[in-house]
């Protein structure tokens, strides 16, 4: 009996460590974050900046990867002018689909690409005019995480949205996270 004890005694600490280790582990693996981009629409003679409301929920798959979902609707249309006719240009909505590769420099900033696909759809119109259009390409970007606290971080990144057809969509977000 005396033998034994020191054997539950340890098999209970390794397992309440265990579960302490899966409980940390859940804690990070899913996120969310919210931010404003500024986009930078070109092409057909057209060139704005409109910002868009951002949102992602994350998956965390492993210590380097995590997958993303990506949604997001313009909240401030751009004037350009085409010819010398004034333009308004929106993004009426966007969303994509990622993978997520990501390293930690130290335990305050996570460094990140983002690879997969997206889908925008830009509204432009004037003088009674308006035309729509809607894209999906490879969508990539970079970006940096800066960690609060625990749950809470600020974060900048880059992302190509579509690039095709002499069109472009690319942007710069500021966002802020939580992990749960």
């Amino acid at each position: 009996m005396k033998k034994l004890l020191p054997l539950l005694a340890a098999a209970g600490l390794l397992a309440f460590g265990s579960v302490a280790q899966a409980q940390q582990m859940r804690m990070g693996s899913a996120y969310g974050e919210l931010g404003i981009s500024q986009f930078d629409i070109s092409g057909g003679g057209i060139s704005a900046e409109p910002l868009v409301l951002r949102g992602i929920v994350g998956a965390e798959l492993h210590p380097y990867v995590a997958a993303e979902a990506m949604l997001g609707f313009g909240v401030k249309d751009d004037s350009t002018s085409v010819a010398g006719v004034p333009v308004d240009v929106e993004v009426k909505h966007t969303w994509g689909l990622f993978a997520k590769p990501k390293v930690m420099l130290g335990e305050r900033v996570e460094l990140y690409g983002r690879l997969g696909y997206a889908r925008t759809k830009v509204d432009a119109g004037g003088l009674g005019l308006s035309s729509s259009r809607t894209e999906g390409d490879f969508a990539y970007g970079i970006g940096a995480n800066f960690n609060i606290n625990q749950r809470t971080y600020a974060g900048l990144d880059w992302m190509q949205y579509y690039d095709k057809d002499g069109q472009k969509a690319d942007g710069l977000t500021l966002s802020v996270g939580m992990r749960f």
